[in-house]
C-alpha cells in the first residue's frame, strides 16, 4: 500500500509538472497607487503578458513606503513564479530605509520593463530668481531649451 501511495504521488507530481507554466492567473504587484505612471506602466505590462501567456494577469496595487510595502509582500509570497513585482525604487530602498523586512536575495530578477525620465520643472520665474534652480541642479537654467522635453531640468 505504501509503494502504491508513493507511485501515485510521483505520477501526480509528474502530471502537475507537465501542465507547464503558467497554468493559473499571475499576480503583478505594483508599489504605487492606482492612476499614476507606475500603475499605468504595470497595467500595460499585464495586458501584454496576459496576451502572450494566455492567462489572466491581475494588477494589485500595494502603495506606500517608496514601494517597499509591495516588495515585502512579494518577498513573503510563495516562490512559485505567480507573484511578480514592478517597483521602480526596489533597488535603492535598501539605502533609503534602514529596517526593510526583505533583502535583495529574496528576489530573482526577470527583466527591465521600462525606462523613464524624470525632470524637475518650476513655473516661469525671472532670471534673477534662478539661484534656487542653480542650487538644486548645479547649472544655470536655460529657458530656450525648456520645450525640448529632454531629460534634465526645465522651466515651464
Amino acid at each position: 500500500m505504501r509503494a502504491f501511495a508513493i507511485a501515485a504521488l510521483i505520477l501526480f507530481s509528474a502530471a502537475a509538472a507537465a501542465q507547464g507554466y503558467p497554468n493559473k492567473p499571475i499576480r503583478l504587484v505594483v508599489g504605487y497607487p492606482p492612476g499614476g505612471s507606475g500603475d499605468f506602466t504595470t497595467r500595460l505590462i499585464a495586458d501584454e503578458l496576459s496576451k502572450d501567456l494566455g492567462v489572466a494577469v491581475i494588477v494589485e496595487n500595494k502603495a506606500g513606503a517608496g514601494g517597499s510595502i509591495a516588495s515585502e509582500f512579494v518577498a513573503r509570497s510563495v516562490a512559485d513564479g505567480y507573484t511578480l513585482l514592478n517597483q521602480g525604487n526596489h533597488a535603492i530602498n535598501k539605502s533609503l530605509y534602514k529596517d526593510l523586512a526583505y533583502d535583495q536575495k529574496d528576489f530573482s530578477p526577470v527583466c527591465r520593463v521600462a525606462i523613464g525620465t524624470t525632470i524637475l520643472v518650476v513655473n516661469l520665474m525671472p532670471a534673477a530668481d534662478s539661484k534656487a534652480t542653480e542650487a538644486m541642479c548645479g547649472a544655470e537654467p536655460k529657458p530656450a531649451e525648456a520645450e525640448n522635453n529632454l531629460p534634465g531640468f526645465a522651466l515651464a
